[in-house]
């Protein structure tokens, strides 16, 4: 979409700077007093000069076009870093393999905090948003599972897809892994600015 828009700006200026002198001189040619005319403008008395403007005009709109584009370029989406590993095997590596709090500590800084993930879950809940409502979807690893064991909170473009899942039914879904936590015996991971993978 960019590389059109730029094309089109490119295009726009040439045509400016191939087919305006060409309709100035066409207008002064027909104007019937075209000698009084060319005595009081600076343009046509001064043809070396005007072009010089006109082609600095051109360049300082082509430098404003570069920038922006560069600006564009700037603010592209970095490179996600995804997590190895389905819900299941991260969550029985985090929550049940036996760490100390100090390794969980530090398993989580350095290879789970904002990483991104691809996972299954069996929904458990969909909420409608509120002011106390920090999920759009609470999770289970299996269907028997009784915890909820991740919160998924979805990109506002998704939440009308939403409606076509029950509970127990089987979602796909890719986001950020921000936290964790422990909610009334229930140990979950939070992941945020999810889209729904179909």
């Amino acid at each position: 979409m960019t590389n059109q828009k730029s094309n089109s700006k490119r295009i726009l200026l040439l045509l400016l700077v191939f087919f305006w002198p060409a309709g100035l001189i066409y207008y002064f040619i027909k104007n019937k007093e075209i000698k009084k005319t060319k005595e009081i403008n600076w343009f046509l008395n001064h043809p070396f000069y005007a072009w010089i403007i006109i082609l600095i005009f051109i360049g300082i709109i082509m430098s404003l076009f570069s920038t922006e584009e560069e600006a564009q370029r700037g603010v592209e989406e970095p490179k996600k870093e995804f997590i190895s590993g389905d819900l299941e095997e991260i969550y029985n590596t985090y929550y049940g393999s036996g760490l100390t709090d100090l390794q969980k500590e530090y398993l989580w800084e350095t290879e789970y905090k904002d990483k991104h993930v691809r996972w299954y879950a069996y929904v458990k809940n969909v909420e409608k948003r509120g002011l106390l409502t920090e999920n759009d979807l609470m999770g289970t690893i299996s269907k028997s599972s009784r915890r909820n064991q991740v919160g998924v909170k979805f990109r506002d473009s998704e939440l009308s897809k939403l409606l076509s899942y029950s509970i127990n039914s089987l979602i796909k879904f890719e986001g950020r892994l921000v936290s964790e936590g422990t909610i009334l015996g229930s140990k979950i991971f939070y992941v945020k600015e999810a889209i729904i993978i179909e």
